[in-house]
């Protein structure tokens, strides 16, 4: 019959490799155990493959793209000046002390009512300028960069109607922080500041103050008795 023919020549075939016919008939079923092995592996080679080195350095961290930034680098970012301000503490409003005052003209004898007049500490001295000419002003100097948030003015009867309060560093490029129109304060001397024109509020930052007249109270010039600024010598101070 066919089944037994089939079954004879599987036993030959096993007799020539020096087997039983029973341990053909296993080995025909039963992988070896070598290749038991193989899928396993296959899988820890997959598994390593999945992990190798070169993926790794490939993947970015989470944060990538967002580079960590020192105190420095963070004070750098935002300008040396403002960094510098970071240090400084809250800006303190003290009478400034000025080291020198010029005026773009002075009346009659230029030893009558000379600029310092008006930063000498005395209420009955006085600048005063060139007569019926526009415009007209006078410099104070701090020796160097200051914080200005307040000024009076103890102006003479030749008052300025209009005049603007400016800042600089170099007396050659001016910043106004403050406009004036329509003053009328003005008078004889005095012994105290209670009639001085009082300018609060402001900010401004430099080592020059200038009083720049526009128009004057009267036909002659202008004319100051005394005058001082308010801040901080600290010009990096916070206001």
């Amino acid at each position: 019959m066919c089944d037994g023919g089939g079954n004879s020549k599987q036993g030959e075939d096993a007799a020539q490799d020096g087997i039983s016919p029973d341990g053909a008939a296993d080995a025909a079923e039963t992988p070896e155990s070598g290749n038991e092995a193989a899928p396993s592996e296959a899988s820890e080679a997959g598994d390593v493959a999945d992990t190798s080195p070169g993926e790794l350095d490939v993947t970015p961290p989470l944060d990538a793209g967002v580079p960590e930034t020192s105190d420095a680098e963070s004070k750098d970012a935002i300008g040396p000046a403002d960094a510098a301000r970071e240090t400084a503490g809250t800006c303190q409003s003290n009478v400034l002390v000025p080291t020198g005052a010029t005026a773009s003209s002075l009346e009659g004898d230029a030893g009558l009512f000379p600029a310092n007049n008006a930063i000498d500490g005395n209420l009955t001295t006085r600048w005063a300028s060139a007569q019926g000419v526009d415009p007209q002003s006078i410099v104070i100097d701090y020796g160097a960069p200051v914080f200005v948030d307040r000024v009076q003015i103890l102006w003479e009867t030749a008052c300025a109607t209009n005049f603007t309060l400016d800042i600089s560093n170099d007396m050659a490029s001016w910043s106004s922080f403050k406009t004036v129109t329509g003053n009328t304060q003005g008078g004889p001397s005095t012994t105290d500041w209670t009639t001085a024109a009082d300018y609060v509020g402001l900010t401004a930052v430099g080592r020059y103050l200038r009083v720049n007249g526009t128009m004057r109270c009267t036909i002659y010039g202008y004319s100051i008795w005394e005058m001082r600024a308010f801040g901080d010598s600290d010009a990096k101070c916070h206001p």
